[in-house]
């Protein structure tokens, strides 16, 4: 009976989880859909106006893959969260096409490279900027670049590749141990994104003065009307990001019902939010950069909630899963179904007559 019991909350453990994951996935993909969305928006128009060459129509055509991707993995995860419907092949199919939403970000990479190559952008020339504050801010941007796209195709890879497992009844590689080599990498990126925001904070304020600086300084995933916030949210950042690290390598975890990392962490996300985003976007004169304000919420979405995701994943996963925990038997040969051994009552007393009776007819011959 308590096999039967385990091999239950096994398969109940299994339903969760892989809800769990279709829910994320479903979650960003919607943040893959309208990422782009401003930008087709302005780059489509009458008369001509729309982009037929060079960067701006690769911009174009990147914006465009990314909704679709971004479609398919919101059927994907709506299926499974809420039907507890899953296909291998629509995922499978999924996982085929998500490295294409690196295309945009590879636009901005080469994009951003130019201008800082060419020692002219990014700072409006009321502020006399020199080549070298150009190149300077420039790197900071091509940072943010690599550290926020990463996170955001990495989590929404990370969701559909754990779908994918929990669909080809192989979810059991998912210990303790895989959460904690994967939250290194999301950490490490929070930490990197922080400290590229941090210095571009300190080094516009050193030269420029302090905020509201009109125009904006602005590049890539950063706009500057406020120096001093840049410093404030990328140091929120960066320390969130070497907590992350540390608590991987087991240094200031207090238990898996401890929670304290997935508080501050909704803490940066509300200043990322309320600062970051809504401060230094809304500052501009007339709303001029109203558009870009969802687009960075869709973009900051993924760096904010991994680090903390994985950190409870993994300290609330065993290092080794039982051969019971998602109620999977993985070698048939050696591990009998819970359910065989659990044989209701008047199945063995049937089998005992049986028994009985071939004893009695031996016995009569």
């Amino acid at each position: 009976m308590k096999e039967l019991m385990a091999h239950s909350a096994g398969e109940e453990r299994f339903k969760s989880d892989k809800r769990q994951f279709a829910g994320l996935m479903f979650a960003l993909a919607i943040c893959v859909t309208y990422f782009p969305l401003a930008n087709i928006a302005t780059a489509i128009g009458p008369d001509g106006t729309t982009p037929s060459s060079g960067l701006p129509l690769a911009g174009l055509i990147s914006g465009c893959i990314l909704v679709f991707v971004g479609s398919t993995g919101m059927l994907t995860g709506y299926l499974g969260m809420v039907h507890d419907y899953s296909n291998k092949y629509l995922t499978g199919a999924l996982l085929g096409i998500i490295q294409l939403t690196w295309m945009p970000f590879l636009t901005d990479l080469a994009d951003v490279g130019q201008t800082t190559a060419s020692g002219e952008g990014f700072i409006p020339p009321e502020y006399n900027p020199t080549e070298r504050d150009v190149k300077f801010v420039g790197s900071m941007g091509m940072i943010g670049i690599l550290t926020y796209a990463s996170a955001f195709v990495g989590s929404f890879a990370f969701m559909a590749f754990a779908l994918f497992a929990f669909q080809m009844g192989k979810p059991t590689d998912r210990t303790a141990s895989y959460y904690q080599s994967r939250i290194s990498m999301y950490a490490s990126g929070l930490s990197l994104a922080g400290l590229s925001q941090f210095l571009l904070g300190i080094y516009v304020a050193s030269k420029f003065g302090s905020g509201p600086l009109l125009p904006a300084i602005g590049v890539a995933v950063y706009v500057v009307h406020y120096p001093e916030i840049s410093i404030f949210v990328g140091l929120v950042q960066l320390l969130m990001g070497v907590w992350g690290l540390l608590r991987r390598f087991g240094i200031l975890v207090q238990g898996k019902d401890n929670h304290s990392y997935q508080i501050c962490a909704f803490f940066m996300w509300i200043c990322m939010l309320s600062m970051q985003i809504l401060t230094q976007v809304s500052f501009a004169p007339d709303g001029a950069l109203a558009p870009a304000a969802p687009s960075y919420a869709c973009l900051y979405l993924g760096i904010s909630i991994m680090s903390p995701f994985l950190d409870y994943k993994m300290r609330n996963t065993p290092k080794e899963l039982p051969v019971d925990y998602y109620g999977i038997t993985t070698d048939e040969s050696n591990v009998v179904d819970a359910k065989e051994q659990a044989l209701p009552a008047d199945e063995e007393m049937g089998s005992a007559d049986n028994d009985l009776k071939y004893e009695q007819d031996d016995k009569g011959s």
